[in-house]
């Protein structure tokens, strides 16, 4: 689990996590998160030296957490201006929940997943969520096993709740509107 102390680790990491997790870096291991918190300089460099180390040559490791370590304790830096972000937009590095929402947008349509969905993303444990409207989080996990359809009527269904919710709630505006009224009349 990642539990950086300095938050400003838990920063110039976050625009990299998803592509890490991708190549395969394990963010619960101890090991991982000691590598981190020792990187005092160039955590950065090192995010991306690995990551186009990992893009340049084989794109499957056996050990990536392994490399990951041996990147930030041995202080990879990649000469000037050979970085470029748009490597983090490869297919093989995009998020799985980028994926899954590409998806989703595919089948049900961008309006019903943007009416539906209030977030979606990973957190700095590694987690991956998808956070509906009334604020219920599934993991992205549970949403792959469950599959496209039965995560729709989950969907379905918080917006027919919000929508209930909305409907008494305007009912009750409305009643304590007709009471302030008959109650002036007098």
């Amino acid at each position: 689990m990642i539990s950086i102390s300095e938050n400003y680790k838990a920063e110039i990491i976050q625009p990299y996590l998803p592509a890490l997790i991708a190549i395969g870096v394990n963010f619960q291991r101890d090991d991982a998160i000691e590598a981190i918190e020792l990187c005092n300089e160039g955590l950065e460099d090192a995010c991306q030296a690995f990551i186009m180390w990992w893009e340049k040559r084989e794109k499957y490791l056996q050990h990536p957490t392994a490399g990951f370590i041996k990147a930030l304790y041995d202080g990879w830096k990649l000469p000037p201006n050979v970085w470029q972000d748009e490597i983090l937009t490869l297919p093989e590095l995009m998020p799985r929940y980028q994926k899954w929402l590409d998806k989703a947008i595919e089948f049900w349509g961008n309006d019903f997943v943007n009416s539906g969905i209030m977030d979606i993303g990973i957190d700095m444990n590694g987690f991956e969520f998808i956070r509906l409207v009334n604020d219920e989080v599934f993991s992205l996990d549970f949403v792959y096993r469950i599959g496209f359809p039965a995560f729709r009527e989950k969907i379905s269904k918080c917006l027919l709740e919000i929508e209930q919710k909305y409907q008494e709630e305007l009912q009750r505006q409305q009643l304590i509107a007709n009471f302030k009224q008959r109650f002036h009349s007098f």
